[in-house]
């Protein structure tokens, strides 16, 4: 799905996905684990049949319980690598920010209309449960690039430096990923722009309801 993004709205950064090459392998129950953090399978599982229920819901959806649980739980994996990025360089966010966050991205692209809003995002792979987690992404992202590339005018230059960032945080945390749902390859994981950058569809832009890898 093509999303067009406000200018007002920095694009979620997502770890492109799980691929080769992995650390140890977590403990039963466990769909992965970043540092001491663990996403279990049954919170995946719960979030996933979540989506699955918004998606479906959509006309004209198709959905693929592969490529969703794939996207959920890379989403979710960078969401940790980027809260302790957060934390390492000092970085808050109070949830007046996430609040206005996504009540601007309303009135942007949605005319103010949530529940539309809600539907776009679920269309684009995020549930509406981590819409506020999204939202959060968004705003560190934002706050990593004034601190990591302060001055410099080239996204690509800037993407780069996050992404550098973010890879060492993953190095020093270690991903470990359940053999069932993939591997984390931290070389070759990459920022990607996804569709749960609390943007919306274009005019015109067809609804397709299996959410995509980042980087697909």
């Amino acid at each position: 799905m093509k999303l067009r993004r406000p200018a007002a709205l920095v694009a979620i950064p997502l770890l492109a996905g799980l691929a080769l090459a992995a650390c140890s392998t977590p403990s039963a129950g466990t769909a992965a684990s970043v540092g001491g953090t663990s996403i279990s399978v049954s919170e995946l599982s719960t979030t996933v049949d979540e989506l699955k229920t918004q998606v479906t819901a959509l006309k004209g959806a198709s959905w693929d319980d592969e490529k969703a649980t794939s996207r959920v739980l890379t989403d979710n994996v960078t969401y940790l690598l980027l809260d302790e990025a957060a934390r390492r360089q000092n970085i808050t966010v109070t949830q007046g920010e996430i609040d206005k966050l996504i009540g601007d991205a309303v009135a942007a692209n949605a005319g103010g209309d949530r529940a539309k809003f809600v539907e776009n995002l679920a269309a684009s792979g995020t549930p509406e449960s981590q819409i506020p987690q999204a939202a959060r992404a968004v705003i560190i992202k934002t706050a990593l690039k004034k601190k990591l590339a302060p001055g410099e005018t080239d996204a690509v230059k800037v993407d780069a430096a996050v992404k550098a960032y973010l890879t060492e945080v993953a190095d020093d945390l270690g991903v470990d990923i359940a053999p069932r749902f993939g591997k984390w390859d931290t070389e070759t994981a990459g920022l990607a722009d996804p569709p749960n950058d609390l943007s919306t569809p274009g005019d015109g832009a067809s609804t397709s309801a299996s959410p995509q890898p980042s980087g697909s």
